[in-house]
């Protein structure tokens, strides 16, 4: 028995059933389409992200906060003035991973759906918790 022992209490993320999410509707818009068409996706593979959406109705991310991430080998595409044409630009990876979950956050919001973010490693009470 342990009488000296402290109790320290760890958070626990809610049931995903107990969580609002706005509804998704039964089909893609025509909204929702054009606007995907801007970002260059087809009709067809629009329709297959929304019919995805139906298999995968969560989405999971583990976001890599480790030092590794401060290592200068990541790349970010930058768009030019010309249509269709784009820049490969050198970052971290860190910058690497930011914009690639801001774009699917967008994402997660056009299609409404449920997106969950968690860091890989806690970043501390300053930043907010784990979890975004």
């Amino acid at each position: 028995m342990y009488t000296n022992a402290t109790v320290l209490p760890i958070p626990v993320a809610a049931p995903l059933e107990t969580l609002s999410y706005p509804e998704r509707p039964p089909s893609i818009s025509d909204d929702q389409l054009t606007t995907l068409a801007k970002q260059g996706f087809t009709k067809g593979l629009a329709r297959a992200l929304n019919a995805n959406c139906e298999s995968f109705p969560v989405r999971f991310w583990i976001i890599d906060n480790s030092g590794s991430m401060n290592k200068p080998d990541g790349h970010r595409i930058i768009e030019t003035l010309k249509k269709d044409d784009v820049n490969i630009v050198d970052c971290t990876r860190w910058e690497e991973i930011k914009e690639c979950v801001n774009y699917h956050a967008g994402l997660a919001a056009l299609l409404f759906l449920p997106t969950i973010f968690k860091f890989l490693n806690n970043p501390g009470a300053r930043v907010g918790g784990q979890q975004l």
